[in-house]
């Protein structure tokens, strides 16, 4: 219950380190709760920060690199997911005293809650979920990495309130024993976010605390024939009565995607399978499930159909950030014959890539820095049938598609790679992509 939250932080001395979307959505709860109470709030860029508390005169400032020095003097941490641990070398003590908006939610949200990770597919996931649920249940929510800080409508909750938290690594690595979701559902696991854990090792051991925190009487869904996560669930100790829920490309499914072009290719196929999956599992029937696929609009950059322009078909598929979902895109794309790839180099394996895309039917690879270099390089080994490109940039790689596309083309942006060595987020490259493909005699939503 909230009253329990508001419990277990009544008298702390608390530092919000990171004044982000969530340290933002944290310090709303605490000064609706503690109006008098001191806080401490860190951050990077901690002079804007001032500046925006400026009228609370019972916060202090903390530079962001002073905070390891400093945890001892707090009795509670609250984490922005964004900061990583990693390289901080801390105590088990010293870790123990952090703890972010994820763990604590699901240590007192009322009503019951999903949560919904994988490397790729979460979020596709988590608003499908979503709108199943909606069709029969009267207050579902979605909140988490997806954007909305889960605090943000914790006070609204009540007995019959159903959750859907989507949860990252980042997320998921500060999870106390005590915080358990009564469903998890686990969609896969690829090499990602190395730079931020350290290790792909450290990365699954942070996906796996899913599985690691759920109670007896719990449920796990996830992938069966993912070997990734199989080496994952083999490092856990699932509690005695926690029920499993293996789904794989060979489970069957009692819906049909067809009527849904925005859920395209065998991936989404899976998506949509752990969502019914975790959706029956809360008592929702299966009629009406149908109705609702159909219905179901697709979430920007993941397989964006953003418009025709004279004859060409531009796709933004921003969201492809590891080589896998790339290569998902290509098999639900088939008709793909010019790939804008490339991005921030965080020491993922293109070798399979590079092999897959050596037998594709694209006509032009068109390659942006950093990890574009590493597919040329690779595929230059060997002889290819397509044109490669090198590029400085995505202006210059939409420009060249365009010279290069002919009517009936099909051009797609899907990177294989992360964006913030030259952009904030996915979305920012995803709509940068759209403004340079649209133009004079764009169709916008069509094909």
């Amino acid at each position: 219950m909230v009253s329990d939250l508001v419990d277990f932080l009544a008298g702390r001395k608390l530092l919000l380190w990171g004044f982000g979307k969530e340290g933002r959505s944290s310090y709303r709860f605490l000064r609706r709760h503690f109006p008098a109470a001191r806080l401490t709030v860190a951050d990077a860029r901690i002079d804007a920060v001032r500046a925006e508390l400026a009228e609370d005169p019972l916060v202090d400032f903390l530079l962001q690199e002073e905070v390891p020095g400093r945890l001892a003097s707090f009795d509670l941490v609250l984490k922005s997911p964004g900061i990583p641990l990693a390289p901080l070398g801390l105590s088990p003590a010293e870790a123990d005293r952090i703890a972010g908006q994820a763990d604590l939610f699901l240590r007192f949200a009322p009503g019951r809650t999903v949560a919904v990770t994988g490397t790729k597919g979460k979020s596709t996931t988590s608003h499908l979920l979503r709108h199943l649920l909606a069709t029969a249940f009267p207050d579902v929510r979605l909140g988490g990495n997806i954007g909305i800080p889960l605090w943000d409508f914790i006070e609204e909750l009540g007995p019959d309130s159903i959750t859907v938290a989507e949860l990252s690594s980042y997320q998921l690595e500060g999870l106390h024993p005590e915080a358990a979701p009564h469903i998890g559902v686990w969609l896969n696991l690829y090499e990602e976010h190395l730079n931020y854990h350290g290790s792909f090792a450290a990365y699954r051991r942070a996906k796996a605390n899913l599985a690691r925190v759920l109670k007896p009487g719990g449920h796990l869904v996830y992938r069966s024939d993912d070997p990734r996560l199989a080496e994952g669930l083999a490092e856990v100790d699932l509690a005695p009565g926690v029920e499993r829920h293996s789904f794989g490309p060979g489970t069957p499914f009692p819906f049909a995607l067809r009527g849904n072009a925005q859920l395209p290719g065998s991936h989404n196929r899976l998506n949509a399978l752990a969502a019914w999956t975790a959706a029956r599992i809360l008592g929702l029937p299966a009629e009406g499930v149908q109705g609702a696929l159909d219905s179901f609009h697709a979430l920007p950059h993941r397989l964006e159909p953003v418009g025709t322009v004279d004859g060409v078909r531009y796709y933004n598929d921003s969201i492809s950030t590891v080589p896998e979902a790339t290569l998902a895109a290509l098999e639900a794309l088939p008709e793909t014959d010019i790939l804008i790839a490339g991005g921030m180099d965080r020491g993922v394996d293109y070798r399979g890539l590079s092999e897959a895309l050596r037998r594709s039917r694209l006509r032009w690879l068109i390659l942006m820095p950093e990890t574009g270099s590493i597919l040329a390089r690779q595929l230059r080994e060997g002889a290819v049938s397509f044109e490669i490109a090198e590029v400085a940039t995505l202006e210059e790689g939409v420009a060249l598609a365009k010279r290069e596309a002919r009517p009936g083309s099909l051009c797609l942006l899907s990177p294989a790679a992360s964006s913030y060595h030259c952009f904030r987020n996915f979305e920012e490259r995803g709509e940068a992509f759209r403004e340079l493909a649209l133009g004079a005699g764009a169709q916008k939503n069509g094909t």
